[in-house]
């Protein structure tokens, strides 16, 4: 069995990480995609919604996708959600899945940075696909300090997403439609728990 792991904070999840998701599975070969939501990324602040809305979110995106699953075990962390962390919790609990990690051109330019780099090729390739002002390539400081990247990352030039979660909560608090750009169970959820509106905005958090 081979498993995708998409990660992020998912706030909120949009059309743009499911057609990343489909994407890598088909030119991968994978035989599914699970999403992972962080509780809080260390190179990010802490999320607009909390984690349950997210989770639920999250769900409510891939009830219609069997080959998309929703796999909760950071947010039963303490944050900030380390990468190898959960790598090492998901192989110890499918020891008979292969695993590959997607990220976009933009995390793999910090991965030298994340918290043990190596293991994480130690344990899975990674698949890197493109975002808009990030170069497609391995950068030269992962290179250099882990030259093992070379075999262990694949870059995706054709697979990318021009939605950003930004936009989507800009589109809420301006009270704009989200359709095309989130699913229409997630906006309609959106709407109900009146997550991202104008008192964001107006904090500056949007």
């Amino acid at each position: 069995m081979r498993i995708g792991l998409l990660g992020g904070t998912f706030d909120p999840v949009h059309c743009g990480h499911l057609a990343v998701a489909r994407q890598v599975r088909d030119v991968c070969g994978l035989d599914g995609v699970w999403l992972i939501p962080a509780a809080r990324s260390p190179f990010r602040g802490a999320p607009h919604a909390s984690a349950a809305h997210r989770v639920t979110m999250c769900r409510l995106a891939v009830a219609e996708r069997p080959w998309l699953e929703v796999h909760d075990l950071e947010l039963e962390r303490p944050a900030p959600s380390y990468t190898i962390d959960t790598l090492r919790a998901l192989t110890k609990a499918h020891p008979n899945a292969d695993f590959a990690l997607i990220v976009g051109t933009d995390a793999l330019e910090a991965m030298a940075a994340w918290r043990d780099t190596a293991a994480i090729f130690a344990i899975c390739e990674v698949v890197a696909v493109a975002r808009p002002g990030f170069a497609a390539a391995i950068p030269d400081d992962l290179a250099r300090e882990h030259p093992e990247a070379a075999t262990r990352v694949r870059i995706l030039r054709d697979v990318a997403s021009e939605i950003a979660a930004s936009e989507v909560r800009r589109r809420v608090a301006a009270g704009d439609s989200l359709a095309r750009l989130v699913p229409d169970t997630v906006a309609a959820y959106i709407r109900r728990h009146g997550l991202y509106g104008r008192r964001d905005a107006a904090e500056g958090r949007i």
